[in-house]
């Protein structure tokens, strides 16, 4: 079984948000994003 922190989900989240602080969508730590989980 896959730790959650080096799940796909937090993969894509990291990405995500470090995506959009670096064309300042968002301040450093503010903004919300989703992400639909799927079963696996």
């Amino acid at each position: 079984m896959t730790k959650f922190i080096d799940s796909s989900y937090v993969e894509t989240m990291r990405e995500v948000t470090y995506q959009s602080y670096l064309r300042y969508w968002d301040e450093r730590n503010g903004g919300n994003v989703s992400c639909h989980l799927t079963a696996e």
